[in-house]
């Protein structure tokens, strides 16, 4: 069984009563997962399995009382103990063979049962962080999607920007997205001084510090501008049609920016 992420057309998740939704791709079927129910589950399975590990503690206790039994108890409870029947049989070690039977039966149980439980749990948490991880990857791609700074600046399409920047980007346990420095810390930031920089600004640092900034930043035209020798306008040139052109490759988007950046400079 396989569960995917509904999106929408334009690759939001779908959330239906406050639950993103998923859909089985083999009956096809829709899913409102609700992530609390999941991990009560869990936390409901653990609980489970630490009351049959006391069970067992208490099966092992109750066994004990055998140890020791006096051979005329058993006779006057042979039809509990059918095994017992005569009390040479107790002195050759009868009881412990019943005791070891009982034994072996119990620990297979247990075992049986934790396997199960165990089994049980590794699942849930697969899917638990499998739901975590895709939430995180679509949290930050709505973030690049309706970025303010890259809608008024950027050339290149955000899905592009996403792919060089997205993994500079985490979110927190409280859902809030930052972006991480270098070193791996919470990227801090210029205009707020001891506070972490928000997603607009944290991106548009690392965007002045990307080596090939050029090629994927808004060409700024002066008034008459945007032409090229010829009086070609930027946007009828190749490259331009290529970077309007939605079935072009991000690959040969960046090119075509880096060769517009180019031209920019003649």
């Amino acid at each position: 069984m396989a569960f995917k992420l509904k999106l929408t057309a334009d690759g939001n998740a779908v959330v239906k009563d406050g639950k993103p939704v998923f859909v089985d791709e083999e009956k096809g079927t829709e899913l409102p997962l609700d992530a609390n129910e999941v991990f009560n589950k869990y936390h409901t399975l653990s609980e489970e399995n630490k009351q049959w590990r006391l069970k067992y503690k208490e099966a092992e206790a109750a066994l004990k009382q055998f140890e020791g039994l006096d051979p005329e108890t058993a006779k006057a409870n042979l039809d509990a103990v059918e095994k017992l029947k005569q009390v040479d049989m107790a002195k050759a070690g009868e009881l412990d063979k019943l005791k070891a039977e009982f034994q072996m039966v119990a620990d297979r149980r247990l075992n049986e049962t934790i396997q199960s439980y165990e089994n049980k749990l590794k699942a849930v948490s697969e899917k638990a962080q499998d739901l975590e991880s895709r939430l995180t990857k679509n949290t930050i791609r709505n973030h690049f999607l309706n970025s303010a700074f890259i809608k008024a600046n950027v050339a290149v399409p955000p899905d592009m920007i996403e792919a060089v920047f997205g993994h500079r980007f985490k979110v927190t346990e409280d859902d809030k997205v930052i972006a991480l420095g270098e070193d791996g810390s919470p990227m801090l930031s210029e205009k707020k001084l001891t506070e972490v920089a928000d997603f607009e600004e944290a991106l548009e640092l690392m965007i002045k510090k990307y080596p090939h900034k050029d090629a994927i930043l808004k060409i700024k035209q002066n008034p008459g501008g945007g032409m090229i020798s010829g009086g070609r306008g930027i946007a009828n040139t190749p490259e331009g049609l290529k970077l309007a052109d939605k079935n072009t490759s991000p690959a040969e988007r960046l090119n075509a920016a880096r060769k517009l950046a180019a031209i920019r400079g003649n």
